[in-house]
């Protein structure tokens, strides 16, 4: 037999092997518990999340109505330098596939002369925790999707070695590198078809049901969200045959690969940032209230004083314009100094974050997996970080209007009052922030492949 005709047979038993594997997985009934399990909690989980996102919009533009209604009985700037104009983050529909801290921290802020905007509700132990435990699409994927990839390949190779079809499938003229890619192209479009259906579905229910409509940008944060999710599974499939390359009966490889599953998805992101907050400690929200309420204190003391000097001085209660000049002098020096207090614990925080995630990257695909979805959906701290800071922008804006106000002593006009923008980052910016995360994934899939390719190179079919 020519060279030419052995690469023709090689390939056509290629792709013979791909549709053997595909159809024997379709056939059993982990496919069809698989496709269950998948169809149903992805359609369930939606379904809740759609409606938990209808309810946050909804409160949402109520809140900004009932605002909206309060601002337009603002008469002088007094009414503006107190009471101030509220601004809010809209819920995005992406939480429905990963949620992130949406939630977590406060959407609306109140902007002031005398107050200063900070992220409310984030500052527990660890912000990452609730990254990690909250229910959505990309929780399915990151665990029950793994799961399967892994009761579908532990006994690709062992099975049929134990069945002494291995020897017989290398007795015909195809090699061991394509028997592994077959195995691999076949099994994973097993793995994928119920993940296809089921993602296809939860479209469904969002754009359909939901009624929803999603922006260009929001498609393709989609559309990137789903192929991550292809990749992240993609490699826990090729660790599933990479133990099966390694073990020769397949009980042990179902526990062995268990075993891997259990500590890459569910012990190395909790560990991950446990090491996190040991490396960057951050100081209890207690002590930094404490240290908020001495400076008001400390500014009330100063300003107490300062109204017992003007009473010494002039010998007579001190008027009610000192009085109050040195009260919004006070006001002012406070915000000033609180300012800078929360600046530093927020900085602390985000470095806490940065180094939490950092390790989550390169010790678990699962950590890597989750710093891309969240960036990619805009439920990460960063964006709830971007809301911040485009409220404190705003205040600057503000202010400087309440000074024009003041300066020309004239009356609000609504239209004429500064608007709040909410900067984000675009999906090329989010693309090549997540970039390093993309690569960990690639890498950690390269590796159980080739680790693969070389063990069943070496793998004993007798």
């Amino acid at each position: 037999m020519t060279s030419g005709r052995k690469g023709i047979l090689s390939e056509m038993l290629l792709w013979t092997l791909v549709k053997k594997e595909f159809l024997i997985n379709v056939i059993s009934l982990k496919f069809l518990l698989a496709f269950f399990i998948c169809s149903t909690s992805f359609i369930t989980v939606t379904y809740v999340l759609v409606y938990d996102y209808k309810e946050r919009q909804k409160a949402y533009y109520l809140n900004l109505t009932f605002h909206d209604q309060e601002f337009k009985k603002y008469k002088n700037y007094e009414d503006l330098e107190w009471d101030g104009k509220s601004v809010g983050k809209p819920p995005t529909p992406l939480s429905i596939f990963a949620q992130g801290l949406e939630g977590e921290i406060t959407s609306t802020v109140r902007i002031t002369r005398y107050d200063y905007p900070f992220l409310k509700g984030g500052f527990r132990n660890n912000s990452l925790f609730p990254l990690l435990g909250k229910i959505d699409l990309a929780y399915l994927i990151a665990i029950v999707m793994t799961l399967l990839a892994i009761l579908f390949t532990y006994n690709a190779i062992s099975e049929e070695k134990e069945n002494g079809t291995l020897k017989l499938m290398l007795s015909n003229p195809i090699s061991r590198d394509k028997i592994l890619l077959g195995k691999f192209i076949g099994g994973f479009l097993s793995v994928v078809t119920p993940y296809l259906v089921s993602f296809l579905v939860s479209l469904l229910i969002i754009t359909a049901v939901g009624e929803i409509v999603l922006s260009k940008e929001e498609i393709l944060r989609v559309s990137l969200f789903f192929l991550v999710s292809l990749l992240y599974i993609s490699v826990f499939f090729m660790i599933g045959i990479f133990v099966s390359t390694r073990n020769f009966n397949s009980t042990n490889s179902l526990f062995t690969s268990l075993f891997i599953w259990i500590i890459l998805v569910l012990i190395m992101p909790n560990l991950s940032i446990l090491i996190g907050s040991y490396v960057v400690p951050t100081p209890e929200i207690s002590e930094i209230q404490g240290k908020e309420d001495g400076i008001i204190i400390e500014g009330r003391d100063n300003w107490m004083k300062k109204i017992m000097e003007e009473a010494n001085r002039v010998q007579a209660p001190p008027s009610f314009k000192f009085v109050e000049e040195k009260y919004n002098e006070m006001q002012i020096a406070n915000v000033e100094k609180i300012e800078q207090l929360k600046r530093y614990y927020e900085g602390i925080k985000s470095h806490q974050l940065n180094v939490c995630q950092n390790i989550l990257s390169w010790l678990s695909a699962a950590g890597a997996y989750n710093n891309i979805v969240t960036e990619l959906c805009q439920t990460n701290f960063e964006t709830q970080e971007s809301f911040i800071n485009s409220s404190r922008k705003y205040r600057v804006d503000f202010i400087r209007y309440i000074e024009e106000l003041k300066g020309n002593n004239q009356k609000i006009i609504l239209s004429e009052v500064p608007q709040f923008i909410f900067e984000t980052r675009d999906i090329k910016e989010s693309t090549i922030k997540v970039s390093l995360d993309i690569f960990i994934l690639i890498a950690y899939f390269f590796f159980f492949f080739t680790g693969s390719y070389f063990s069943f190179l070496r793998f004993d079919v007798r």
